[in-house]
């Protein structure tokens, strides 16, 4: 909230603080680490909430999504639903789901299978739930394939698997999500009651995640790549 710039290292893991000309303030070593990060937001109070796979005896709960940190980026409470799949030794590669916050500083949290969206206050308590019918093709479990080959073990990701994206909430109490299957990405739009209002399939391919959302101006961004180049492309929310 205050402009600074935080900068995640998963190998450590340790957050460099810049301030907001880009010079260097300090870094914090966290005491809790993580498999997979999938997303990292600020908090109004000026902590951190980490969505993503916790690594086993560094401070996280392993079983939970969401991690909050406070304003010295302490870990203070895990909660949220992992993805539901048979095989959890999997997860790492997999991810927990995405994360943003509300305009009220609530935390929307995208489930990465089933299509699930919560909502949650800072301190874990349970605001709203979605449950999406939208199809998702395959599951986490269908999503690796591994392969040994003279004592050396390789794993690949089929195509064809369906990933959510995080949900944003926008300021009339409308969510906005999506789907990404290969290259090929859709966008979702549910009701504040949850009800599934529209969907928007056949973006250009390289439109691949929700980047942010503008509510004062009522437009979202959307990031990707044409060509190996990273792209924005900017869209009107009606």
């Amino acid at each position: 909230q205050d402009g600074t710039i935080l900068v995640y290292d998963v190998g450590r893991p340790q957050f460099t603080r810049l301030n907001t000309d880009g010079t260097y303030r300090d870094m914090v070593e966290l005491n809790a680490g993580f498999l997979i990060v999938d997303n990292i937001v600020g908090l109004p109070n000026g902590g951190v909430a980490v969505s993503g796979i916790a690594r086993s005896g560094a401070g996280a709960d392993t079983a939970a999504a969401i991690h909050v940190f406070d304003a010295n980026l302490r870990h203070v409470r895990s909660f949220g639903p992992l993805p539901s799949m048979k095989n959890p030794s999997l997860l790492p590669y997999w991810g927990a789901g995405g994360l943003s916050v509300g305009p009220a500083g609530e935390l929307v949290f995208t489930r990465r299978h089933p299509y699930e969206i919560y909502r949650y206050t800072v301190d874990g308590r349970l605001l709203a739930t979605v449950r999406s019918s939208l199809p998702l093709t395959g599951s986490p479990d269908d999503a690796f394939a591994t392969r040994t080959s003279g004592g050396t073990t390789t794993m690949s990701a089929p195509v064809g698997i369906t990933l959510t994206r995080k949900a944003y909430l926008l300021a009339d109490g409308r969510m906005l999500s999506g789907r990404i299957t290969g290259s090929t990405g859709t966008l979702d739009l549910f009701a504040a009651s949850g009800a599934e209002v529209a969907t928007r399939q056949g973006l250009p391919p390289g439109w691949v995640q929700i980047a942010a959302y503008d509510a004062r101006r009522g437009m979202i961004w959307v990031f990707g790549e044409v060509n190996d180049v990273p792209v924005l492309l900017r869209l009107s929310v009606q």
